[in-house]
């Protein structure tokens, strides 16, 4: 597994947490913290080249894309997109609200907008959440989405 995480003290929180010591090397702008199977790159996700973290077939954005204003949102698409291989899935969690409302970070994210943004090659863009009948039939009001997207 490799993740990408900005913040110097989630990354080494991540690794106590689990009671890990991780080897620490220091690759480019890049300090890669990795112990058992997991290699997490601490820098700007923006700098990074597929070449640095390899073939990945899977990614799972919890809230990077939320946490982004909405000038460097596309961006930070095309730059996963640049990341990941011609074909592979991922999963996507954003949220939905009246900005107007409430102002971000974490920011709304309408799944017209990830349409509009996302490259062609992606399909699915599901909401997971929406399948659930559990939900849907208790009437559940939510603003979380979560994507599951493929690219063919």
């Amino acid at each position: 597994m490799v993740g990408v995480e900005l913040s110097r003290a989630a990354v080494e929180g991540y690794f106590s947490e689990h009671g890990v010591q991780p080897d620490i090397t220091a690759q480019g702008d890049f300090n890669v913290y990795s112990a058992q199977g997991i290699e997490i790159w601490c820098g700007d996700f923006f700098a990074l080249t597929m070449r640095d973290i390899g073939h990945c077939a899977a990614f799972y954005d919890r809230a990077a894309m939320i946490a982004l204003p909405v000038d460097m949102r596309e961006r930070y698409v095309r730059q996963l997109e640049a990341l990941m291989p011609q074909t592979c899935s991922g999963l996507l969690i954003t949220l939905e609200y009246d900005q107007h409302l409430l102002e971000g970070p974490p920011f709304s994210v309408s799944y017209t907008w990830l349409q509009r943004v996302m490259s062609e090659d992606w399909d699915g863009g599901q909401d997971a959440l929406q399948s659930s009948p559990k939900a849907l039939k208790a009437g559940l009001e939510r603003m979380e989405h979560v994507y599951v997207l493929e690219r063919l």
